[in-house]
């Protein structure tokens, strides 16, 4: 089977592959447990994190010729992840029917507008809102990971932590191209 270089990888029944071919049980699969309210509370904000970098990283690919737009799947990919784990626990989606670049809170929306201007800068500012993103997003989850019972919440959070390195990783390596 061909893949052009960058796109999504085949989607497998019950596992996931990213782009350096790191395959697992997808953490939807995972049992339900036990979830306090912030976690809810994390989960929603995490929800926003990720489609702000998703929304940032289609801005930025289509601003600069040479960008890792690849990131931008991941991020997509991540968010559904995130809106089924919030339905599953019945929990409201701040960024539910929502276009790109547009927020529920005004802080998230004054947040993506300034990081927005901040990219629009140069490609190596872009760079470096992309990699702030996912240190953000990374220092959420690792605050949170000691008290998540809930499997497949926890087995989120964990894949969430490993697209967010990635990410970081990637922006870091475009830095010095």
């Amino acid at each position: 089977m061909t893949r052009l270089v960058g796109a999504a990888p085949p989607a497998r029944s019950g596992t996931w592959t990213d782009r350096t071919a790191f395959s697992g049980m997808d953490p939807i699969d995972q049992p339900p447990g036990p979830v306090r309210a912030d976690q809810i509370a994390m989960l929603r904000d995490c929800a926003e994190r990720v489609k702000m970098a998703r929304d940032l990283l289609g801005v930025f690919a289509d601003r600069y010729e040479a960008f890792p737009a690849h990131l931008g799947l991941v991020a997509a990919r991540e968010l559904a992840r995130i809106r089924v784990m919030l339905d599953r626990y019945d929990a409201s989606d701040p960024t539910a029917g929502l276009p790109a670049g547009s927020f529920a809170s005004a802080n998230a929306q004054r947040e993506y507008q300034g990081l927005s201007a901040v990219g629009a800068a140069s490609r190596a500012d872009a760079l470096r809102v992309i990699a702030g993103l996912a240190v953000a997003l990374i220092a959420v989850l690792e605050r949170a990971a000691p008290e998540i019972a809930a499997p497949d919440v926890r087995n989120l959070c964990a894949h969430l932590t490993l697209a967010a390195r990635g990410q970081l990783r990637a922006a870091q390596a475009w830095s010095g191209r």
